[in-house]
């Protein structure tokens, strides 16, 4: 009995050990380093953008210059949207006006489980977490919150990433993943120099537009971030993020309707989806901006 014991110990140690050092060199730097934002980066604004990865590819810098913050990360959903706004606001921040996505696909289904709840857990407390996510409970929000981000190989979300990261030391490649990105033709690429872009916006379609009917749980978080920025009397103005030419024809009149949220509440929403449909080398894919893409797209948000 005494040495099951220590093998249970031994054995809880080593796995223990071996997490942390998973989490320390691998998911931090890909997953929280850039997740996690110090309170000193975003206190001086008062305006604050919040969307997915259409929202992370305008550049923060472009942004900055007309004081505004970009709290986008890829995946973003509005379950993460009401939890990164209700820490702004608990944490004191000052904020008038909130830029929030409200493109065609922000209330499929398909973000009720491809979302970013397993890092946006770390913004919350258990009171925001449990509006957006009722059924959990405070003994499983807190083992989510406190140990599964240091545990990555409990998280079943994390073996896509494992795997892909495992596969690219034992090809000699895994420098690429933690170095610096490289200046370059990586950067100069465009969505004009692609092939098969046809079949890369069906691809996206599909992923994005493949249920029937919008979700109804992300548009009562779409209302209750509305709701919170209505009691606080801050401004929200709706984003539709430019789409290449390609990919606008695709979707064609396909949406699940966020904009008309916005409308019935009677938000201003800003369209521009279609304004560089006749650039393509201003994205560097079908349906998010490249560099220069950016810094046009910011321009015409304020003109």
């Amino acid at each position: 009995m005494r040495k099951f014991i220590k093998h249970i110990v031994l054995f809880g140690i080593g796995f223990t050990i071996f997490n942390l050092g998973v989490y320390h060199f691998i998911v931090y730097p890909l997953l929280w380093e850039n997740y996690l934002v110090e309170k000193e980066e975003w206190e001086p604004y008062h305006k604050i953008m919040f969307a997915d990865s259409h929202g992370r590819s305008i550049y923060k810098d472009h942004l900055k210059v007309h004081g505004i913050y970009n709290f986008s990360s890829v995946s973003e959903s509005y379950f993460d949207i009401y939890i990164k706004l209700n820490y702004l606001l608990e944490c004191g921040a000052d904020i008038d006006t909130i830029y929030l996505t409200a493109d065609d696909h922000t209330l499929s289904p398909y973000r009720e489980k491809a979302n970013n709840l397993y890092r946006s857990i770390v913004y919350s407390d258990y009171k925001s977490y449990n509006k957006v996510k009722p059924e959990v409970s405070k003994g499983r929000y807190l083992f989510e919150k406190h140990v599964i981000p240091y545990f990555p190989v409990l998280n079943t979300g994390n073996s896509k990433l494992l795997l892909t990261v495992a596969k690219q030391i034992l090809s000699g490649q895994a420098k690429g993943v933690f170095g610096k990105k490289k200046k370059g033709k990586s950067n100069k690429k465009s969505w004009a120099d692609k092939h098969g872009r046809i079949k890369l916006c069906e691809k996206r379609f599909k992923s994005q537009f493949s249920f029937k009917n919008q979700s109804n749980v992300l548009k009562e978080n779409l209302l209750n971030i509305i709701e919170l920025c209505d009691r606080k009397n801050i401004t929200v103005i709706g984003l539709r993020f430019p789409l290449s030419n390609d990919y606008l024809k695709t979707i064609g009149v396909t949406t699940y309707e966020a904009r008309k949220v916005f409308i019935e509440k009677q938000k201003n929403v800003i369209d521009l989806r279609g304004v560089f449909k006749d650039e393509d080398q201003l994205f560097k894919d079908q349906d998010h901006v490249n560099g220069e893409g950016s810094a046009r797209f910011t321009e015409l948000l304020f003109k």
